[in-house]
């Protein structure tokens, strides 16, 4: 007999589960001819065995069942071989009471299921028949699984079945039934309805009155879910409470994936959170103490505390849910305290509790450095509890920078677009609504007499505490005004904290009096302390010293101060740290040091940066003494310092540091900044220093004039500028030229155009002007700088490669018509150009050096940078450009192809070649379109000659050159050439052949316009020769299209009707053979012909448009439109086709929106018109017109954006699609053609269409991934995949959403590995970014952070072998793998066009550290990792 070994509980027995299942695909027969089969054994009872089984009904139709077999494990029974049970004789009697009970449980299972309320509540059990001695139930099967199987995907989700739980129990107390066996296996969950769960195994159910009348010995229970009272027995103590505590346990395993002990079920213990499955230091912390009090108040092994009905539950459950939410909106707890010593302080803590109570708000008003934050903060920590959440929040300028910075509220971030006054109200109008008087926002430091939103803030039902040294009792605020410690005994207790030296009686006396004299100040009292303790003066000599310092005499003129200033007054308190300063005896060196470091206003920094950016002798030994003395705070752990706000405000007022007096600094600054730096995260860290440094340096000294221009902003250009001015040498000019330069660049930013009172025409030209005087001032200032060549022209041609490049930057500025302004700018380049093209000969640069010169100089004059269409339009100057060019090819010739562009090897011959370079085909073409013909022939062969041109190409282009010279003649001689040398070739079986088609089409064309037809046959039947062998080729239109030009040709030539016809015939066969491949230019002739001479139908006229490429066709395309229009004016339909192709013709000139932009217009209506006059009603057509309109009113000005954006509305796209997907010849157009509807519903936000045509779209592009193993991942696939998974998020169907990212996900890696090794590990990351994202968006956090992860494995690690790891990332032994590997990774070098991106990953991991549920050690060690090595740690900015 099989065992079947497991732990049983009965009659507060345990005992070993024997019992053998029956075998799956067993078949149980009844007498009805019904048939059961045994799929799966799911589940085991005290009582019984729980199959998934398959029901076949009397009329063959099968039907998935639950099958619950009575079987008790208690007893000994014997499982025979065909199924049948056989009790031992001594279990007999027994055996057939369970088999009444379990009649009596299906009954009661009936009756329950069939109750109000309970009907929808319980696993529907349809049936009860006996076979192998015994019984079976059998049970509706549900998709879904029992709880202990399924895991709730958050805690909101745990929470919100547990409420369903407690529902359901409350309905079956309700009607007076007791459940009593609550556990996971009884409790099923339904997928897709977190609200709705099914119980079942109703062996334990009982009402009240059953209980009483059952013996102990008939209770079951079920180890770690069932209570004392029940466990033990004790009938009389068990009632609703008994399932409370179920329902407790059950959530607290779910919680921490284990059984409570009976130590966590006494009302004393402490449950530790932070380990259960869900934790977050997200969660607001009342989520914590709501689950305490609940677990409490639920899993009690005592019955007293435990609640005694189920609407308790209910309750604490329906409190418990939103704050579990962790995506929901909420203020975020951001109140950490640790303090090392506080003292004293009781009664002003207990009058703040008082005033709290009574009151929203509380000022504590005080100087700086008498204690209130850390007052305010010992208030909240003392008083912790009665808050849900605190901010601690620093006011650092006003309070929309306050509330936009420092308050944080759960997922609410600031939209890009989105001003910083806009978001402040937004988050005002937010805060209103989920804050309440149990929560605090602390303000510290508003050191303002006002600001104007502190009203609007204090309008949130919250509490406040502010700190300010400003006195706010005038506004009727309560205050607090924060005095000196009232016992001497607590302030020399702090300052005892700080010298631990044993003082004599004298010495004592001396303390007392100094810590009176300074007003009990703490941060005075602390600098004392360690002033002493450094020093090992006597207290007496420093009481004496202050005494003389300050004018008092003698401690009797102390008191009498005291008396006349009992309150403290911020004016004596920096009175008293300026005498302590000055007691101190700084050096001049020590206080260039503390004054250079209060230029670095609440900044951070190691100490050892500190010491090189400021190289003051000995810097290292003064940065500890002053560390020692108490006046620079230092973190040994950090390795940083810093100056406490008091102590920076009291240097930087009375040292005034400036770069006169604080040089190294300057000097310093100077040369950090302009270092090379690694990376974009360290250069936006210096400038970050450079804004702070910058905005408190004053000075009015040369290198002081240096950073200004360095820092770059107008205001401190303006104060460089009048420095230099005043100075009476030559050595400013250079200084000068570089401020002008800047200005320059700040002029084209336009920074100031939305605060102009000028019209925009006006602005622009006046920005012109200063940009014109500027220029004007620097190449003064650069020619009369130094006689040095170098200088000059190096400065003067940098100088307009950066103007030239401003102004197309700004090519919005104006039009394509010539604007006087501009024009001014660019001919005073083009005579700087003259005049450093004299000196550059005279350099002595390197040959590289000068190389670059001429090349900037060169493209100026080129007119082929499309991002200079102005330039190019009117200064391009090929002549000119083709100049500079020979003298840069001078310079190459020295360098051996040093700054080649490509290097190629051929055997012993090496090639190299530059893009951008000015080539003789550019000159020549120029010659000829002005019409020097000579010269245009003479640069061509020169083209040839220096490899620029092949030599089919040349000889063409010289035949033109002398048809458009009148000599046809000595055009068809060159042409010939060229197919007599093909020819040859073709005899020479060495030399490789290819016959010249083109040329050949070109000849005939030519030939027949001089009407040597003869010739034109011959050379018509030697192109039919040579490309007919090739028209059954694969990839054949190209011999096609040849072979039908050819034979259209011999058409025209042919004046004999019969042979006429037949090439005419053989023009349409060759036209056939091309199917729906391109029409080129070389057959438009025929086409024309084919349209006038064919019974051509619309829908092939459609086609043959489609065929023809968009570009420069825009003549043939309109002859053939109105050709067909004037030849099929009666046939049928002709209504309808007609404004079809109006709305063609109207297309044609959209593509010419600058030009012919009206006419496209006009067209258009008359489309419409004659929609209208037709009297059509198709939906098709009239989609086309709104899409078509909209296009056209698109590229207008003239109409607004919400204009077009109503055609749009008014399209339907999907129909277009469908229309053209008719003719639609291969996927790639399906693909686009259903992408582009998609993209059109994005445009006008009809999010559902677009999802629909993305998905027709994708099911293309996946056939096609499938067939050609990813080739087309990175385009159609990727881009469409990511469009429909922010539709389905746009549209709230995050299931959908994350159904398409874990395919987005996986087709991923599967394409990275498939292409190997790449260098575009960017691109890698960032499509891993994105994917990780979405998720995100979800709230699939978890999957989030583990995508997160594999985006940086991707970028570190080389070998795509290694990506097989990163298919299972969500498997917590794989994402601990993928970490440890990141980890190994990051021991080695990270390539630096990663660095940026690796370190932006780590800023999201920090983030997301609480959703990723591997090794966090591992976690830790990544960021810290990064931290150390490849981000700048030296410099933190304090809040």
């Amino acid at each position: 007999m099989q065992l079947y070994v497991c732990r049983v509980h009965k009659r507060g027995v345990v005992m070993r589960d024997n019992r053998v299942a029956l075998e799956i695909g067993y078949r149980l027969e009844n007498s009805d001819n019904k048939t059961i089969k045994i799929n799966a054994e799911v589940g085991r009872g005290a009582s019984c065995i729980v199959y998934d089984a398959e029901y076949t009904d009397s009329i063959g139709a099968a039907h998935n069942i639950r099958l619950k077999e009575c079987y008790p494990a208690y007893l000994l029974i014997e499982r025979k071989d065909r199924g049948a049970l056989i009790p031992f004789d001594a279990n007999k009697e027994q055996f057939q009471e369970e088999k009444e009970r379990f009649n009596q449980a299906y009954q009661r299972n009936v009756t329950i299921g069939n109750t109000l309320g309970l009907i929808n509540s319980t696993i529907n059990s349809t049936d009860i028949f006996s076979c192998n001695n015994t019984c079976y139930s059998i049970m509706a099967l549900s998709e879904g699984s029992d709880y202990s199987k399924y895991e709730d995907a958050s805690l909101t989700e745990l929470l919100v079945h547990m409420k369903s739980l407690a529902q359901l129990i409350k309905k079956y107390h309700d009607r007076g039934y007791l459940h009593l066996d609550i556990k996971p296996e009884n409790v099923f969950i339904l997928p897709e309805t977190p609200e709705h769960i099914l119980l079942f195994d109703f062996d334990s159910v009982m009402t009240k009155e059953e209980l009483a009348l059952t013996g102990r010995y008939r209770l079951q229970f079920s180890d770690g879910f069932s209570p004392p009272e029940q466990i033990q027995g004790k009938i009389k103590k068990i009632d609703t409470h008994t399932d409370i505590f179920a329902i407790g346990a059950l959530l607290f395993f779910k919680l921490f994936g284990r059984k409570a002990t009976i130590e966590e079920c006494r009302i004393s213990t402490s449950f530790h959170f932070h380990e259960m499955r869900y934790f977050s230091e997200k969660y607001q912390p009342k989520l914590f103490s709501t689950l305490e009090k609940f677990l409490k108040n639920t899993l009690s092994a005592s019955i007293i505390p435990r609640w005694k009905n189920m609407q308790q539950v209910m309750d604490c459950l329906d409190a418990l849910i939103p704050l579990s939410d962790i995506d929901a909106i909420y203020l975020v707890d951001s109140f950490q305290y640790h303090t090392a010593c506080f003292i004293g302080r009781e009664s002003e803590i207990d009058k703040m509790h008082y005033i709290m109570e009574k009151n929203q708000l509380l000022f504590l008003s005080g100087i700086g450095g008498i204690g209130k934050t850390e007052l305010a903060k010992q208030y909240a920590n003392r008083y912790r509890n009665e808050y849900n959440t605190i901010i601690f929040a620093v006011f650092n300028k006003d309070i929309v920078s306050l509330v936009n910075d420092e308050i944080l509220i759960n997922h609410i971030e600031k939209d890009e677009k989105e001003s910083d006054i806009d978001y402040f109200k937004r988050k005002i109008e937010i805060l209103k609504q989920i804050v309440t008087d149990k929560d605090l926002i602390m303000i510290d430091n508003f050191d303002v007499d006002s600001d104007e939103r502190l009203e609007t803030l204090f309008c949130c039902p919250c509490k406040f505490i502010v700190t300010s040294r400003m006195d706010f009792r005038d506004y009727n605020y309560p205050q607090i005004t924060v005095d000196r410690m009232e016992n001497i005994e607590d302030v020399l207790q702090l300052f005892s904290s700080y010298n631990e030296i044993i003082y004599d009686a004298e010495d004592t006396i001396a303390i007392e009096k100094l810590v009176e004299y300074v007003d009990y100040h703490t941060m005075t009292v602390e600098l004392i302390a360690k002033y002493l303790r450094v020093s090992g003066e006597a207290p007496t000599l420093l009481l004496e010293c202050f005494m003389q310092k300050e004018g008092t005499t003698n401690t009797k003129d102390i008191n009498v101060k005291q008396r006349k200033d009992h309150r403290l007054r911020a004016e004596s308190v920096n009175h008293h740290l300026e005498t302590l300063f000055d007691v101190s005896g700084f050096e001049d060196t020590e206080k260039e040091v503390i004054g250079s470091l209060s230029l670095l206003a609440n900044i951070r920094i190691k100490k050892q940066r500190f010491e090189e950016i400021c190289p003051i002798e000995h810097i290292s030994e003064k940065l500890n003494q002053l560390i020692k003395r108490g006046w620079i705070e230092y973190n040994e752990k950090l390795d940083k310092i810093s100056l406490h706000q008091i102590i920076q405000d009291l240097i930087y007022k009375n040292l005034r540091p400036t770069a006169e007096n604080c040089p190294n600094i300057v000097r310093g600054i100077n040369q950090y900044i302009t270092a090379d730096t690694a990376n974009y995260i360290e250069r936006r860290m210096k400038q970050s220093v450079l804004e702070v440094f910058m905005n408190r340096i004053t000075g009015s000294s040369i290198p002081y004039a240096k950073l200004c221009l360095l820092y770059g902003q107008k205001d401190k250009l303006d104060e460089a500028e009048q420095i230099c001015l005043r100075q009476e040498n030559k050595e400013v000019y250079d200084i000068l030229q570089r401020i002008y330069r800047k200005k320059i660049k700040l002029i084209s930013d336009c920074e100031d155009m939305f605060e102009s009172e000028l019209d925009l025409e006006d602005y622009l030209a006046e920005q012109l002007k200063r940009m014109e005087e500027l220029l004007d001032k620097v190449i003064w200032y650069c020619q009369n700088y130094t006689d040095n060549v170098n200088y000059k022209v190096k400065e003067c041609i940098d100088t307009c490669s950066e103007l030239d490049h401003f102004l197309a930057d700004n090519a919005w500025w104006y039009s394509t018509e010539r604007n006087p302004n501009i024009d001014r700018i660019y001919n005073k380049m083009a005579d700087i150009y003259d005049t450093v093209t004299g000196l550059l000969p005279k350099t002595t640069f390197a040959i590289d050096e000068k190389e670059r010169l001429y090349k900037k100089i060169r493209d100026f004059y080129s007119g082929e940078d499309l991002g200079a269409l102005y330039r190019c339009e009117f200064f391009s100057n090929v002549e000119k450009a083709y100049w500079y060019q020979e003298r840069i090819d001078e310079l190459r010739v020295k360098m051996n192809g040093e700054n080649a562009d490509v290097v190629v090897t051929d055997g012993s011959v090496t090639t190299y070649s530059y893009t951008n370079d000015v080539s003789c085909s550019a000159l020549a073409k120029k010659y000829e379109e002005e019409g020097n013909y000579q010269k245009a022939i003479e640069y061509y062969q020169k083209a040839y000659k220096d490899g620029d041109e092949w030599y089919e190409n040349f000889i063409q282009r010289i035949a033109h050159v002398y048809l458009k010279m009148n000599q046809p003649e000595k055009a068809i001689a060159y042409l010939e050439e060229i197919l007599d040398r093909d020819k040859e070739n073709e005899k020479n079986s060495n030399a490789y052949f290819a016959y010249s088609s083109y040329i050949c089409i070109d000849l005939i064309k030519n030939l027949i316009k001089l009407q040597d037809y003869e010739k034109a046959k011959i050379y018509a039947l030697e192109l039919i020769h040579y490309e007919e062998p090739d028209v059954y080729k694969e990839d054949n239109s190209y011999a096609v299209t040849y072979v039908l030009a050819a034979y259209y040709y011999l058409y025209i030539i042919e004046n004999e009707p019969n042979k006429k016809a037949l090439f005419w015939q053989q023009c349409i066969k060759y036209y056939k053979m091309l199917q729906n491949n391109k029409i080129e230019e070389d057959i438009f002739d025929f086409i024309e012909e084919y349209l006038i001479k064919e019974d051509v139908c619309f829908e092939e006229i459609f086609a043959i448009l489609d065929r023809i490429d968009n570009y420069n066709t825009k003549d043939i395309k309109e002859k053939l439109i109105v050709n067909f229009i004037a030849k099929n004016k009666n046939a049928n339909e002709f209504d309808k086709y007609h404004v079809i192709l109006m709305i063609e013709y109207a297309k044609l000139f959209n593509e010419y929106p600058y030009e012919l932009i009206k006419e496209a217009e006009s067209n258009c209506e008359k489309a419409q018109e004659l929609y209208l006059e037709y009297k059509l009603q198709d939906k098709y057509i009239q989609s086309l017109l709104y899409e078509t309109k909209a296009e056209i009113m698109s590229n207008d000005k003239d109409y607004e954006y919400d204009q077009v954006l109503e055609l749009k509305r008014k399209c339907d796209y999907r129909l277009l699609a469908e229309q053209q997907l008719q003719k639609a010849v291969d996927d790639e157009n399906k693909v686009k053609i259903w992408k582009d509807a998609a993209d059109s519903y994005r445009y006008v936000e009809h999010y559902e269409m677009q999802i629909d045509c993305l998905e027709k779209s994708l099911a293309i592009i996946i056939l096609v991934l499938n067939q050609y193993e990813f080739s087309r991942f990175d385009g159609d696939y990727w881009f469409s995949m990511v469009d429909l998974i922010r539709a389905y998020i746009q549209v709230g169907n995050f299931e959908k959403a994350k159904y398409n990212i874990d395919n987005l996900y996986k087709n991923a890696i599967e394409f990275y590995k498939s292409i190997g090794n790449s260098d575009n590990s960017w691109e890698r990351i960032w499509n891993m970014e994105s994917i990780a994202e979405f998720y995100s968006e979800c709230a699939l956090k978890e999957k989030a952070v583990n995508t997160y992860l594999a985006a940086m494995y991707i970028g570190l690690e080389k070998d795509s072998n290694q990506y097989e790891i990163l298919k299972d990332r969500d498997m917590k032994i794989n994402i601990c793998k993928i970490s440890e590997s990141i980890n190994c990774l990051l021991e080695g070098e990270i390539e630096n066009n990663i660095i940026d991106k690796v370190i932006d990953l780590k800023d999201t991991l920090v983030c997301y550290r609480d959703d990723y549920l591997g090794d966090k050690n591992t976690y830790d060690e990544i960021i810290s990792k990064i931290n150390d090595h490849y981000q700048n740690q030296e410099i933190e900015f304090k809040k």
